[in-house]
């Protein structure tokens, strides 16, 4: 996609232009000016390309402005007067047009403002691998010194990054992704993060990329973001905790990023099955969160969320944001927590609720310094809110895992 400027003190000249460039799909016309104080004011825009630059306009002539041209763009000079075509090569000027423009001959400037993209972008990449090969070098030997320490301590070395196609940036992006960026977009739904589980404690960084790298592809900085976090499930071969630090990922994305909205989905899992069947409730929670996020509408979306953890010597006491209507405990009695005291062995907790937080303790602890709830690859908490939404799985500790706590 070639994104243009429209420079032309002619507003007949613009409209001809705009018409003529509705034939090429792969270009977006986005901003138009007609003074010379104007066109200054639009060349300082960090997202065009291809300048297209009428030479004579009201306040100056154009070559003024070609200092102002962002690095990298490229002019296409168009005029009814051949008299500076010299001068506007000698300033390596893509293309120079003559009034009427023809189809024909903006068709070619536009094929070689595409090639010239390319090459720009290729120019540039081959300017960063240098630097880049050489942080890679360096992170790979960070992860051998790990290893042998690892290996030296008796212990597993940390997992090496995977190099299967989807993860390689370029694989499904380019196919899947970039097609769709020319479009705007209301917000995106995601549901992702399985495929993570053997390495989630990399999920929040890669989470928080993707969000941040996919406004910026599509101009919208304020893109609207929901996804799904993971549900319950366990098999031969999935790591313990796995599934839980991957939600602890999702939670902390979801406290920390503007315009992010995450659905709790850890009690419609199925643990022996990847692909849970109970998809309406799920889609239910989505449609909740865009009316408040997408759509402005002031309801409740969110389960209840961890905010506090206070203690009176025995017991613990677990403050929650989101609990519109009180908190509730499907089937009666609390389940899903468990404590630890400083030696970080966590027991089944006793619970209670009390306004907008749960009371926790357990005989055989004294002093308990840590709580978890829901914690595991396949939740088993029953905390909702008074709406029917239920809390997402936390914990308060580091006392074991790679991430720590999402607060």
């Amino acid at each position: 996609m070639i994104h243009a400027l429209l420079i032309d003190d002619e507003a007949t000249a613009r409209a001809d232009l705009r018409t003529a460039l509705a034939a090429h799909p792969d270009v977006a016309i986005v901003g138009e000016a007609a003074t010379l104080r104007s066109a200054r004011t639009l060349l300082a825009r960090p997202d065009y390309d291809l300048v297209l630059l009428d030479v004579q306009l009201i306040g100056g002539n154009a070559f003024e402005l070609v200092p102002d041209v962002r690095p990298g763009a490229r002019i296409v000079f168009i005029t009814a007067h051949d008299d500076y075509a010299i001068r506007a090569f000698e300033i390596n000027a893509l293309d120079y047009l003559l009034k009427p423009v023809m189809p024909a001959r903006l068709a070619e400037a536009l094929r070689r403002a595409g090639i010239a993209e390319i090459l720009e972008l290729y120019a540039r990449g081959r300017q960063a691998f240098p630097s880049l090969a050489r942080r890679a070098q360096e992170l790979l030997a960070e992860w051998r010194q790990q290893a042998m320490a690892a290996q030296m301590a008796g212990k597993l070395p940390p997992a090496a990054p995977e190099e299967d196609a989807k993860r390689v940036p370029t694989v499904l992006h380019n196919a899947m992704v970039a097609p769709l960026t020319p479009f705007g977009l209301a917000g995106v739904l995601w549901y992702q993060g399985e495929s993570n589980a053997s390495q989630p404690q990399y999920y929040r960084a890669l989470l928080t990329a993707l969000i941040r790298d996919w406004r910026e592809q599509w101009g919208q900085p304020e893109l609207p973001f929901l996804f799904v976090q993971l549900p319950g499930y366990d098999a031969p071969g999935v790591l313990p905790d796995s599934w839980a630090l991957v939600r602890e990922a999702q939670l902390a994305v979801s406290l920390t990023e503007p315009a992010v909205a995450m659905v709790v989905t850890a009690d419609l899992g199925e643990a022996d099955n990847l692909h849970p069947r109970r998809k309406e409730p799920i889609a239910e929670r989505l449609a909740l969160a865009a009316r408040a996020l997408v759509h402005g509408e002031e309801i409740e979306s969110s389960g209840p969320v961890y905010q506090t953890m206070s203690s009176d010597g025995r017991r613990l006491r677990i403050k929650f944001d989101h609990v519109t209507g009180g908190l509730q405990a499907a089937g009666g009695t609390v389940q899903g927590f468990t404590i630890a005291g400083a030696d970080g062995q966590f027991l089944p907790a006793l619970a209670t609720i009390e306004g907008d937080g749960v009371w926790l303790w357990n005989l055989k602890i004294e002093h308990p310094v840590a709580a978890r709830y829901g914690w595991g690859n396949v939740p088993n908490g029953n905390l909702y809110n008074g709406v029917g939404l239920p809390a997402s799985p936390f914990r308060t500790d580091d006392l074991r895992g790679e991430q720590g706590p999402a607060r």
